[in-house]
């Protein structure tokens, strides 16, 4: 793992025993985070196997590498442990080749690739925050969607802020909190809205992909077998999902990191039956979070002075090992919440306590003993889960088709055995949105080709972490050069000065970034994310004979379609007031020109061709329109939407049969249509554009389309 600008590896023992379980590092390399892949590759390489000869005496057999996620590193791990499959010669391979749609990929000695759970489990919580949010099986789930299904589940607007507008991303206690809020969302009553029940069918089965992974890792009550089982299961959720929406889904490098944790927790058992068939196995021990608590200890014995250099690191690492060892042996001395009673999820509900970021073997109570597995019977009952998991929320199961496919299994989900991020290129929509992984743009395979070295002016040239860490910079031109850092503000008042970092911070705010972490930001004062918790106006003064626009409901909008002008219904995903976001807006505020919607374009049927005219003729089938949403529909003005009353009646057409769906008439929309025309004539060029599909523009039976704005042409 990276601390500040230095390399540490260290070693881990997978026990009980709190004087052997803490990590030990045992190499420091000052990388300035500027190492290659084949760098990375090659120091992996000299450390395992020197951890290898130095613990043959002892018993000792290196299981796994672990990583945080960083993505050089990820690439120079699959080159050490996705390079061959098991060989039939193996202890392992009768284990695991049963498993149907397993990934059988390891290194030399069966050596696999791991990633620590905590950090995947946050990456999982920030995905849920993007700003294009999260498209399963075509319904788009944003922040503000999760918010309104909080609340309507009983939470607090101040509650519902502060865990899906977290100040630290990084905060372990705020993720649990809302992943397992979304885990305990109930059904939704038959009087609910169409859209509102849609939107939960695809939380619900969000939330029980969270709850597998959550309880596999932070219920104590488990026994190791149903911990393997729900892991399954959360596979087999990810790849199913994967499958079918790629990285709308999730992004391809948390897709790639969560499956190989997954699969190397299966190894690591294999491997202890073998080993040790009277043993136990611990999955919390596995990741880096050993790790984490030696920094943790370095950065409490460095104080103020944040940014250790090489040296400081390594003399004060090994102190910090035996205070973790000190504190592991005795948690009563730490003040911390360590304590062997912890509740399962469920029982604590909604009060997550932060002890739960500390669970260790001692906290244990299920049945640990890898004797009490059969690794076959754990894979299979995750899948069947899955399948039942799938059938809830209306997918259909894709393992079939896939056991019969050429290449699939749980790193393949495209088939071919084409495992992602190591065998091709990224497509466009699966990269990771946060910085650190760009590099992540270049498969593997084309490292040695698509990875130059840096020249020699290029290893040398200072970047801006290198100016902010140093003492003193000095220009060839102006190395005695001194300026004065406090500024007189007032003029008539010379007493009164201020710093130059902190005038820079007001002048220069609109150009920062929010996700900055270097550390010239942070001297001016800005935090790595946005901590402003933006509160709601209250619009209960201000409705308009009662009429307002929530998030969720249906809409009006014109849109641009093949040089021509159409009109959408559109499901309200997200709404904003200047820059705040809402739940709700006032009908007469609606157009105001601060008020932005973002929307996803309905999927309509016509349900009779006799028009009368009042009577019902169009209905949602329950679908969106593909595509739309993502990309032309998140940025509407509130100028360009007109409300409407949307009758409910039950489907005919579609998914879920029976059901209650939106209802329209061809009268009110094509009325709607000529109204939203001559109001928007001048402007129709800055209508959002999206492309056609077989059931959008809206037609007839014929294939006629319909509310189309006659007369309006653009060239392109």
């Amino acid at each position: 793992m990276f601390f500040g600008q230095a390399t540490v590896v260290a070693a881990c023992l997978l026990t009980d025993d709190a004087k052997a379980y803490a990590a030990r590092p045992f190499v420091v390399s000052g990388t300035c985070k500027r190492e290659d892949i084949e760098s990375q590759k090659k120091l992996l390489h000299i450390t395992s196997s020197a951890l290898q000869e130095s613990q043959k005496g002892f018993g000792h057999r290196l299981y796994c590498i672990a990583s945080d996620g960083d993505a050089r590193r990820r690439r120079a791990m699959a080159l050490l442990t996705l390079t061959q499959s098991v060989p039939p010669s193996s202890p392992i391979f009768e284990i695991l080749s049963c498993l149907r749609l397993f990934n059988m990929l390891c290194g030399d000695d069966d050596l696999t690739g791991d990633f620590d759970w905590k950090h995947i489990l946050k990456r999982f919580h920030n995905t849920l925050l993007r700003l294009k949010g999260i498209l399963i099986d075509g319904v788009v789930i944003t922040a503000a969607v999760i918010k309104l299904h909080l609340m309507k589940n009983g939470m607090t607007e101040t509650a519902a802020n502060a865990i899906l507008s977290p100040n630290d991303k990084q905060d372990v206690t705020l993720m649990i909190q809302l992943l397992n809020s979304l885990a305990q969302l109930p059904d939704t009553s038959a009087k609910a809205d169409p859209s509102f029940r849609a939107s939960r069918r695809i939380l619900q089965l969000l939330g029980r992909l969270y709850r597998h992974l959550l309880e596999a890792y932070l219920d104590p009550t488990l026994s190791l077998h149903d911990q393997l089982t729900r892991l399954s299961a959360a596979a087999h959720i990810t790849l199913a999902l994967y499958n079918r929406d790629k990285g709308d889904f999730i992004p391809i490098q948390l897709f790639f990191d969560v499956m190989a944790m997954i699969k190397n927790i299966y190894f690591c058992v294999a491997k202890t039956q073998k080993d040790d068939p009277d043993g136990h196995f611990w999955i919390i021990l596995l990741g880096t979070d050993g790790l984490e608590k030696v920094f943790g200890r370095v950065r409490t014995m460095i104080g103020n002075d944040m940014n250790a250099d090489q040296l400081q690191l390594s003399n004060r690492i090994d102190g910090a090992v035996q205070c973790v060892r000190i504190l592991e042996q005795h948690p009563d001395w730490g003040g911390e919440s360590r304590r062997i009673t912890v509740k399962s999820l469920e029982e604590q509900g909604s009060d997550i306590s932060r002890k739960m970021d500390h669970i260790n073997p001692m906290s244990w109570k299920g049945d640990t003993r890898v004797g009490n597995v059969i690794l076959r019977s754990s894979w299979d009952e995750g899948r069947r889960l899955t399948e039942t998991n799938l059938a809830a929320a209306s997918i259909d199961s894709p393992f079939e088709m896939m056991e019969h496919g050429d290449g699939y299994d749980i790193m393949c989900p495209f088939g071919g055995n084409k495992m992602v991020l190591v065998d091709g290129a990224i497509a466009v929509g699966e990269e990771e949105e946060t910085a650190e992984e760009r590099d992540d743009m270049v498969p593997i395979e084309d490292v040695d080709r698509n990875v130059a070295e840096p020249s020699e002016s290029e290893q040398f040239e200072p970047d801006l972490d290198d100016v902010a860490d140093a003492e003193e910079v000095i220009y060839a031109d102006t190395a005695s050069a001194k300026h004065e850092a406090w500024l007189t503000v007032d003029s008539s008042s010379p007493q009164k000065r201020q710093h130059k970092s902190t005038i820079l911070r007001f002048y220069s705010s609109p150009l920062t970034v929010a996700e900055s972490k270097d550390r010239l930001k942070r001297v001016r004062g800005f935090s790595q994310f946005d901590e402003n918790i933006h509160t709601l106006p209250d619009i209960n003064v201000s409705i308009e004979n009662g009429k307002i626009l929530s998030i969720e409901d249906p809409a009006l909008t014109l849109v641009r379609c093949d040089n021509m002008v159409f009109l959408a219904i559109i499901k309200v995903l997200d709404i904003r007031l200047g820059s705040a976001p809402v739940q709700t807006v006032p009908a007469h505020l609606v157009h105001e020109p601060n008020v932005r919607l973002r929307g996803q374009v309905m999927h309509l049927t016509m349900t009779d061709t006799s028009h009368q005219p009042d009577a019902p003729d169009w209905e949602w089938t329950g679908l969106m329109e593909p595509g739309a949403a993502m990309s032309g529909l998140r940025d509407i003005e509130g100028s360009q939407i007109d409300l409407i009353d949307a009758a409910i009646c039950s489907r005919t057409k579609g998914r879920d049969i029976g059901m209650s769906t939106y209802t329209f008439r061809s009268g009110e929309l094509q009325a709607s249509t000529a109204l939203l025309h001559e109001h928007l004539v001048n402007d129709l060029h800055r209508l959002p554009s999206v492309w056609a599909t077989d059931s959008f523009p809206y037609r007839s039976d014929k294939g006629t389309f319909l509310f189309h704005c006659s007369g309006t042409v653009f060239l392109t």
